[in-house]
């Protein structure tokens, strides 16, 4: 089958301010110049804010760098598969295969040469044989997760657990998402979203209504979404399924399905067609992906203009699609633990159990936009006070103390405490 190829490419990152919350400044002080990358799979876990972490840490002094893990396409699926298996799909990778993949992590750690950091942080199953290129030093090693893995399929489990047994601390979303019997450092990452993405980025009077007609998207109805990435682990025919139970008793609504077609994922395209023959024509569904030219503002358009977003997926995951709704002041439907984590019900979102209880939820808001708006207001407050990325960065910079001891171990430091 041939060799297979990986490699680490950098990713450039432009400093940003973090504000003047005087929490995280001083947990940044001491470790001003500590040296810190992050890496991320191609294409990343929804979960993953690499690049909001890496700029936010370097505008507080963090010698920050992001890279991301290519391949070619054996590696892009193996490394699928892995991620897939950490969720209960079927692993049937034999040996020698799960061995190329390793030794193709290890020689673009060693290519990379990890050693001039002091903290790595990995995010995915793809990237936790990277650990496997590390060559002496004190790096210290992190791996993290934003999907549930609690309930793997037994052989991917035991193909990487040497690898995250390496590893000086593990990061879950959620405490019920950690893999089993899991040992060592575990810690949890909180969901994050990026203010200044344009995906929550406040929009001009009337230029969501604008970016939307061209989409046929009626303002004269009331709309609910879904937006997130198209892939394997999504399920649009949830959300179609709740959408028309709900127009049983309000026929105007519209849905909204839109996201990101995964373009390494060959299932995400069969993901959309088995939405839109599901949906079998039916009138006010839009399924929005940037094969129509939709960006990001007008996937923020539809979130800011829905009455509710909602967020089915096969497998559980901490997507911050939940944070992006809250923070563009819009109520979210939480079907699974994930998204339930990040609202407080009956303030700024709702619980729901599977379609039947979605419909009744959408048929309610969809009948009360006072309601909704009152939601709205509450999940913007929430989400702007709580500032998007701030628990994020927290962790980040308490795993780096935590782990590393950076600030001591930097010869200005040693310096300067003789």
């Amino acid at each position: 089958m041939g060799r297979i190829e990986a490699r680490l490419q950098k990713i450039a990152i432009q400093p940003r301010p973090a504000g003047a919350d005087e929490e995280l400044l001083a947990l940044a002080e001491p470790l001003r110049g500590a040296r810190v990358l992050f890496v991320s799979p191609a294409p990343p876990e929804a979960s993953d804010c690499a690049g909001a972490s890496a700029a936010l840490l370097a505008g507080l002094g963090v010698d920050a760098e992001r890279a991301v893990l290519h391949g070619d396409a054996a590696f892009q699926a193996l490394g699928r598969a892995l991620a897939d298996g950490l969720r209960g799909a079927p692993w049937d990778v034999g040996a020698e295969r799960w061995r190329d993949f390793r030794e193709a992590c290890e020689t673009a750690a060693v290519a990379w040469d990890t050693r001039r950091h002091d903290l790595v942080i990995v995010q995915g199953a793809a990237t936790a044989p990277l650990i496997e290129g590390r060559r002496g030093g004190d790096t210290a090693w992190a791996w993290r997760t934003g999907h549930d893995v609690s309930a793997p399929d037994p052989g991917a489990a035991e193909a990487i657990a040497p690898a995250l047994a390496s590893h000086a601390s593990l990061g879950f979303g959620l405490e019920r998402f950690a893999l089993p019997e899991v040992t060592g450092n575990v810690h949890l990452t909180p969901p994050g979203i990026d203010p200044e993405s344009p995906l929550v980025g406040d929009l001009a009077p009337g230029e969501a209504g604008s970016l939307l007609r061209r989409f046929g998207v009626r303002l004269d109805r009331p709309l609910v979404a879904q937006i997130g990435r198209l892939d394997a682990w999504s399920d649009p025919p949830a959300a179609i399924e709740a959408w028309r139970l709900a127009r049983r008793r309000r026929p105007r609504l519209q849905l909204a399905i839109a996201g990101r077609l995964d373009p390494a994922d060959p299932d995400a395209t069969d993901v959309l067609e088995e939405a839109r023959a599901f949906a079998a024509g039916e009138p006010g569904l839009h399924l929005i992906t940037e094969r129509d030219g939709a960006g990001a503002r007008d996937l923020n358009a539809l979130g800011s203009l829905a009455r509710c977003t909602l967020c089915f997926g096969l497998g559980d995951e901490l997507d911050p699609a939940v944070s992006a709704s809250l923070w563009r002041g819009t109520p979210v439907l939480a079907a699974g633990a994930g998204a339930a984590s990040q609202i407080e019900a009956g303030r700024d979102g709702l619980p729901v159990e599977g379609p039947e209880d979605c419909a009744e939820r959408i048929a309610e808001l969809a009948a009360d936009p006072g309601r909704c708006a009152a939601l709205g207001r509450a999940a913007r407050r929430r989400a702007r006070a709580a500032g998007g990325m701030r628990a994020r960065l927290a962790v980040e910079l308490g795993l780096l103390g935590e782990l590393t001891g950076a600030a001591a171990r930097r010869p200005e430091a040693a310096g300067a405490a003789a």
